[in-house]
Protein backbone atom coordinates (compact mmCIF):
# COMPACT_ATOMS: atom_id res chain seq x y z
CA UNK A 1 0.00 0.00 0.00
CA UNK A 2 2.76 2.34 0.36
CA UNK A 3 3.47 2.49 -3.36
CA UNK A 4 -0.27 3.51 -3.31
CA UNK A 5 0.01 6.28 -0.97
CA UNK A 6 2.91 7.86 -2.68
CA UNK A 7 1.25 7.99 -5.88
CA UNK A 8 -1.56 9.51 -5.08
CA UNK A 9 -0.49 11.74 -2.50
CA UNK A 10 0.30 14.45 -4.64
CA UNK A 11 -3.71 14.60 -5.40
CA UNK A 12 -4.09 17.38 -3.17
CA UNK A 13 -0.55 18.79 -3.36
CA UNK A 14 -0.40 19.39 -7.09
CA UNK A 15 -0.44 22.64 -8.46
CA UNK A 16 -1.56 22.55 -12.25
CA UNK A 17 0.06 24.71 -14.99
CA UNK A 18 -1.15 28.04 -15.79
CA UNK A 19 -1.44 30.13 -19.25
CA UNK A 20 1.20 32.16 -18.45
CA UNK A 21 3.39 29.39 -17.78
CA UNK A 22 2.62 27.80 -21.13
CA UNK A 23 2.96 31.26 -23.34
CA UNK A 24 6.53 31.16 -21.47
CA UNK A 25 7.34 27.57 -22.00
CA UNK A 26 6.37 27.55 -25.85
CA UNK A 27 6.97 31.11 -27.75
CA UNK A 28 4.74 29.52 -30.93
CA UNK A 29 1.57 29.24 -28.41
CA UNK A 30 0.16 32.89 -28.32
CA UNK A 31 -3.67 33.98 -26.48
CA UNK A 32 -4.98 34.70 -30.20
CA UNK A 33 -4.79 30.58 -30.82
CA UNK A 34 -6.59 29.69 -27.79
CA UNK A 35 -9.14 32.36 -28.62
CA UNK A 36 -9.53 30.64 -31.54
CA UNK A 37 -9.68 27.66 -30.24
CA UNK A 38 -12.55 28.52 -27.56
CA UNK A 39 -14.81 29.65 -30.02
CA UNK A 40 -14.14 26.86 -32.10
CA UNK A 41 -14.52 25.27 -28.88
CA UNK A 42 -18.18 26.90 -28.16
CA UNK A 43 -19.40 26.10 -31.55
CA UNK A 44 -18.86 22.26 -30.97
CA UNK A 45 -22.19 21.14 -28.63
CA UNK A 46 -20.83 17.58 -28.14
CA UNK A 47 -17.51 18.10 -26.57
CA UNK A 48 -16.81 19.48 -23.41
CA UNK A 49 -15.46 23.81 -23.59
CA UNK A 50 -11.71 23.05 -22.59
CA UNK A 51 -9.26 24.77 -24.80
CA UNK A 52 -6.84 21.79 -26.81
CA UNK A 53 -5.63 21.28 -30.58
CA UNK A 54 -7.38 19.71 -32.90
CA UNK A 55 -6.73 16.16 -31.39
CA UNK A 56 -9.41 17.21 -28.95
CA UNK A 57 -12.16 15.93 -30.97
CA UNK A 58 -11.04 12.17 -31.15
CA UNK A 59 -9.62 12.45 -27.37
CA UNK A 60 -13.16 12.84 -26.40
CA UNK A 61 -14.55 10.10 -28.97
CA UNK A 62 -12.20 7.75 -27.28
CA UNK A 63 -12.65 8.39 -24.17
CA UNK A 64 -16.72 8.41 -24.73
CA UNK A 65 -16.81 4.83 -26.11
CA UNK A 66 -14.54 3.43 -23.20
CA UNK A 67 -16.27 4.79 -20.25
CA UNK A 68 -14.82 1.28 -18.32
CA UNK A 69 -11.46 2.93 -18.77
CA UNK A 70 -12.92 6.59 -18.46
CA UNK A 71 -15.78 6.46 -16.30
CA UNK A 72 -15.50 6.32 -12.18
CA UNK A 73 -12.06 7.60 -11.79
CA UNK A 74 -11.47 7.84 -7.99
CA UNK A 75 -7.49 7.13 -6.95
CA UNK A 76 -8.80 5.61 -3.35
CA UNK A 77 -11.23 3.39 -4.88
CA UNK A 78 -11.13 -0.35 -4.41
CA UNK A 79 -10.41 -0.71 -8.21
CA UNK A 80 -7.53 1.71 -8.31
CA UNK A 81 -6.19 0.33 -4.89
CA UNK A 82 -6.24 -3.22 -6.76
CA UNK A 83 -4.41 -1.88 -9.65
CA UNK A 84 -1.97 -0.18 -7.33
CA UNK A 85 -1.20 -3.14 -5.38
CA UNK A 86 -0.19 -5.52 -8.09
CA UNK A 87 1.80 -2.72 -10.15
CA UNK A 88 4.01 -0.18 -10.18
CA UNK A 89 3.25 3.07 -11.89
CA UNK A 90 5.52 6.02 -11.30
CA UNK A 91 6.19 9.77 -12.95
CA UNK A 92 10.06 9.55 -12.98
CA UNK A 93 11.88 13.05 -11.63
CA UNK A 94 13.86 13.18 -14.69
CA UNK A 95 12.94 13.75 -18.03
CA UNK A 96 15.05 11.88 -21.12
CA UNK A 97 17.07 13.54 -23.42
CA UNK A 98 14.32 15.15 -25.16
CA UNK A 99 12.37 16.44 -22.62
CA UNK A 100 10.02 14.06 -22.24
CA UNK A 101 7.94 13.10 -19.20
CA UNK A 102 8.26 9.40 -18.31
CA UNK A 103 6.04 7.23 -17.00
CA UNK A 104 7.24 3.99 -15.86
CA UNK A 105 4.86 0.63 -15.28
CA UNK A 106 5.96 -2.80 -13.82
CA UNK A 107 4.40 -5.58 -11.74
CA UNK A 108 4.98 -5.38 -8.44
CA UNK A 109 3.08 -8.59 -7.89
CA UNK A 110 3.96 -11.38 -10.34
CA UNK A 111 1.04 -13.47 -9.21
CA UNK A 112 -1.65 -13.52 -12.81
CA UNK A 113 -4.51 -13.66 -10.79
CA UNK A 114 -4.08 -10.42 -8.85
CA UNK A 115 -3.47 -8.74 -12.31
CA UNK A 116 -6.88 -6.98 -13.75
CA UNK A 117 -5.66 -5.46 -17.31
CA UNK A 118 -8.60 -2.99 -17.05
CA UNK A 119 -8.17 -1.80 -13.20
CA UNK A 120 -4.54 -1.36 -14.28
CA UNK A 121 -5.16 0.58 -17.59
CA UNK A 122 -7.05 2.73 -15.52
CA UNK A 123 -4.97 3.74 -13.09
CA UNK A 124 -2.26 4.15 -15.73
CA UNK A 125 -4.37 6.54 -17.69
CA UNK A 126 -4.96 8.64 -14.52
CA UNK A 127 -1.08 9.09 -13.70
CA UNK A 128 -1.05 10.38 -17.29
CA UNK A 129 -3.65 12.87 -16.98
CA UNK A 130 -2.15 13.69 -13.69
CA UNK A 131 1.33 13.92 -15.07
CA UNK A 132 -0.04 16.64 -18.00
CA UNK A 133 -2.12 18.50 -15.55
CA UNK A 134 1.08 19.18 -13.17
CA UNK A 135 3.43 19.43 -15.98
CA UNK A 136 1.73 21.31 -18.86
CA UNK A 137 2.55 20.93 -22.46
CA UNK A 138 5.70 18.77 -22.78
CA UNK A 139 7.51 17.23 -25.91
CA UNK A 140 5.97 13.91 -25.56
CA UNK A 141 5.83 11.23 -23.24
CA UNK A 142 7.99 7.97 -22.81
CA UNK A 143 6.66 5.08 -21.48
CA UNK A 144 8.65 2.52 -20.07
CA UNK A 145 6.99 -1.01 -19.64
CA UNK A 146 9.60 -2.59 -17.20
CA UNK A 147 8.15 -6.91 -18.67
CA UNK A 148 10.41 -8.84 -16.04
CA UNK A 149 8.56 -11.47 -14.72
CA UNK A 150 5.71 -11.05 -17.00
CA UNK A 151 5.21 -13.76 -19.30
CA UNK A 152 2.62 -15.49 -21.36
CA UNK A 153 0.48 -16.81 -18.14
CA UNK A 154 -0.61 -13.18 -18.19
CA UNK A 155 -1.82 -12.98 -21.35
CA UNK A 156 -5.30 -14.70 -20.32
CA UNK A 157 -5.90 -11.61 -17.86
CA UNK A 158 -5.37 -8.96 -20.59
CA UNK A 159 -8.93 -7.75 -22.04
CA UNK A 160 -8.30 -7.49 -25.93
CA UNK A 161 -11.42 -5.18 -26.66
CA UNK A 162 -9.59 -2.79 -23.75
CA UNK A 163 -6.08 -2.81 -24.92
CA UNK A 164 -7.54 -2.11 -28.44
CA UNK A 165 -9.06 1.01 -26.97
CA UNK A 166 -6.25 2.02 -24.95
CA UNK A 167 -3.63 1.39 -28.19
CA UNK A 168 -5.93 3.40 -29.97
CA UNK A 169 -6.00 6.62 -28.08
CA UNK A 170 -2.47 6.19 -27.83
CA UNK A 171 -2.09 6.37 -31.56
CA UNK A 172 -4.66 8.71 -32.29
CA UNK A 173 -4.35 11.10 -29.28
CA UNK A 174 -1.09 11.11 -27.79
CA UNK A 175 1.55 10.29 -30.42
CA UNK A 176 -0.49 11.78 -33.10
CA UNK A 177 0.63 15.07 -31.75
CA UNK A 178 3.77 14.62 -31.34
CA UNK A 179 4.59 12.99 -34.96
CA UNK A 180 7.01 15.42 -37.21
Amino acid sequence: MMATDSLFQKRTEMSRVTAEEEYRKNPKLRPEDIHYLQDWLSKQPHLPAVPAKSVIENHYTIKTHAPEVWGKRDPLSRDIQDALDVTYMVLLPERDRRGNLVLLFRMANYDPSKFIHEKANKAFLMLNDMALLEHGTVPGLTIVFDSKGVGFNFLPRVNISNLKKMIMFLQVVVIEEHIP
